[in-house]
């Protein structure tokens, strides 16, 4: 061999001497070999052996319990692996998820936020790791489709196996809310029932409690808003329920009976309509200042009554006029003198004139908006739009030439509504739901299409949601409060 090949070939040589050195060193020293690139089935190997010498049998002989767990368990897992190198397992079966059960001694799981689950059992010395996986898509190659691997990713890294946030695509657990439906509703179902199972006497019973307990003690009516509890959850909304009678209770002497106390964002505050806002953000001693000194409690009642008396009058015009309802529209206040005596003028007015007939104007509303506004018909509610100084002389006029057209608008809308509600009840039908709604403010052709792909894809969620209680939203996540799932109007199967 030439000095040159002897040269060349020594940095080769203390490299492969190094790298045999470094191999055995540094496990012992607590590194584990897991690069961010390392996602391939060499990888995925190594984790699940050292998974298998984590939940092995034999290492459970004293439990017999944790034993025949793990023994199921581990041939579910390679039922899951075998159904990546196939596609006949999608064809001919339903999607269900697969629910592994694992003992390990205490201390070796990770602590990952649900989904994964883990959870202590009464075995001493023994933890129960639970954890739903959807259904594996077919690898088809000698590697595992991108799915699987994050799927496995999820289980490797509930039992405390290293390099499982690799496989899950990034370190630690992966988020609560995947986009994929197959990679949500498995966990989310299962922490839905778990929220379910344990409801009774829990923060939203209790909570309800308090809620009762308030209108029958001080006759006020409490609320959270929905912003609030979405953010927060039932524990701290019920915390939420627990300072405002502490703070009720300092106030011994204050008069609220009748008074809507509402929890949300912002400043403390009277609105027009006599309801009190309380800063949910504040501390109790801030709710004490508010309504012990700040608050002017006669004013809050004169416009409680007032609101009342508007909520009489509006009736009145509404059956005087022949319209299903009289309501405000923009920029005009139910303490708004315009208002009031716009619904004094079409009460007197419609006296005087020949009466509607019956059936007229069915569905139709009338929408007040602020003096000087424009008037017209919005088609799409089936609603007449008319500003509150318009003459007494032109009100049965304007509302007889649009109110037919309004009229039309307002049956075109129940049509409409009612195939909309037939399309829930035929997915409620199919997907065996305890019911299904559709989130504020999500358009009704955004609520149409997911219900569509719903019953597209209904013999492989079935197996998944029914039973459940499902929101049509802008994102998928949990509604522990409401006991309910959201899932995403575009979601992806």
């Amino acid at each position: 061999m030439s000095s040159a090949s002897k040269a060349g070939g020594l940095p080769s040589m203390l490299y492969l001497f190094c790298k045999g050195i470094l191999a055995s060193a540094l496990p012992r020293l607590g590194f584990v070999r897991c690069a961010s690139t390392e996602h391939g089935p060499d990888v995925l190997k190594s984790a699940l052996r050292d998974l298998y010498r984590l939940v092995h049998p034999d290492f459970f002989h004293r439990h017999p319990e944790a034993r025949a767990a793990n023994e199921r368990s581990f041939k579910l897992l390679q039922e899951y692996l075998q159904a990546t190198k196939t596609h006949a397992h999608q064809e001919q079966q339903p999607a269900v998820p697969y629910r592994f059960i694992f003992y390990l001694k205490d201390g070796e799981a990770a602590e990952a936020p649900s989904p994964p689950v883990a959870t202590p059992h009464s075995i001493p010395g023994l933890k129960r790791v639970t954890v739903n996986l959807p259904p594996p898509a077919p690898g088809g190659g000698p590697g595992h489709h991108p799915d699987t691997r994050r799927a496995l990713g999820r289980l490797l890294h509930a039992c405390g196996v290293p390099c499982a946030g690799a496989l899950a695509g990034g370190a630690g657990a992966p988020p609560l809310a995947p986009r994929r439906l197959r990679d949500f509703l498995p966990a989310a179902a299962e922490a839905l029932h778990r929220a379910a199972a344990g409801a009774a006497g829990g923060p939203a019973d209790q909570a309800a409690a308090l809620r009762g307990a308030l209108r029958l003690t001080r006759g006020v009516s409490a609320s959270v808003a929905a912003a609030v509890r979405a953010a927060r959850g039932p524990a701290a909304v019920l915390q939420l329920y627990r300072d405002l009678a502490a703070a009720l209770a300092a106030l011994p002497g204050l008069d609220l009976a009748g008074v809507a106390l509402a929890l949300r964002p912002g400043r403390s505050t009277l609105a027009p309509d006599g309801r009190v806002g309380l800063d949910s953000d504040a501390p109790r001693a801030a709710w004490v200042a508010f309504l012990g000194a700040e608050l002017d409690v006669a004013r809050c009642a004169a416009l409680r009554a007032l609101g009342r008396d508007v909520r009489r009058l509006e009736e009145s015009a509404a059956a005087a006029l022949g319209v299903d309802a009289v309501v405000r529209g923009r920029g005009i206040a139910t303490a708004d003198p315009a208002y009031r005596e716009f619904l004094d003028r079409a009460v007197a007015v419609a006296r005087d004139a020949r009466r509607p007939r019956r059936g007229d104007y069915a569905g139709v509303s009338l929408r007040v908006g602020a003096p000087g506004s424009a008037q017209g018909v919005d088609a799409a509610s089936g609603a007449v739009e008319l500003p509150a100084d318009l003459p007494a002389a032109s009100l049965i006029a304007t509302l007889g030439a649009l109110g037919r057209s309004a009229a039309q608008g307002a049956a075109r809308r129940r049509q409409a509504d009612a195939a909309l509600a037939g399309l829930a009840r035929q997915v409620e039908r199919r997907l065996r739901l305890r019911r299904l709604v559709r989130e504020d403010g999500l358009a009704e052709a955004r609520f149409r299409a997911a219900c569509q792909r719903l019953l597209q894809h209904a013999s492989s969620l079935q197996p998944l949601v029914g039973g459940l209680a499902l929101q049509i939203g802008l994102t998928n996540r949990l509604l522990l409060d409401r006991q309910a799932l959201c899932i995403a109007w575009d979601f992806e199967v």
